[in-house]
């Protein structure tokens, strides 16, 4: 799956809007990606950001990657991502967990961050915790 971005909001403001908006059961907060190379997200497509991690929460079968990149990034620098879960896990406390592999990939610079998200009961997903490798 190809999924794109465009110009690049600052992180602080994309958390923010990420966390105060009403999420649908698919769809996953952008507060997972503060401090990382991903997180300058472009203001019109943080929905489609939010419900692409949503779906490959939901949908995805472990090892399986989905790719997103891009296209009108300023000055022509796509961020390049692969979004893969690795493993699921059932825990009596949290439910139902996943852990989300992120590669990401902006010109010459590469990040890998493992985040383990834990599904709500709401159906929403939160990010519990992260590994930058």
């Amino acid at each position: 799956m190809k999924y794109a971005i465009a110009k690049c909001l600052p992180a602080a403001v994309v958390c923010g809007a990420a966390m105060l908006i009403a999420q649908p059961v698919f769809a996953a907060p952008l507060s997972f990606l503060n401090d990382t190379l991903a997180a300058s997200v472009p203001r019109k497509d943080v929905p489609d950001l939010r419900d692409v991690v949503g779906r490959v929460l939901n949908e995805a079968a472990d090892n399986s990657p989905t790719e997103w990149v891009s296209q009108h990034s300023p000055r022509n620098r796509p961020l390049h991502m692969v979004l893969t879960p690795l493993q699921t896990v059932q825990t009596k406390k949290a439910g139902t967990c996943r852990l989300l592999n992120v590669q990401a990939q902006k010109q010459l610079v590469e990040e890998k961050v493992q985040y383990w998200f834990c599904q709500q009961a709401d159906g929403a997903w939160k990010a519990s915790g992260s590994q930058v490798h």
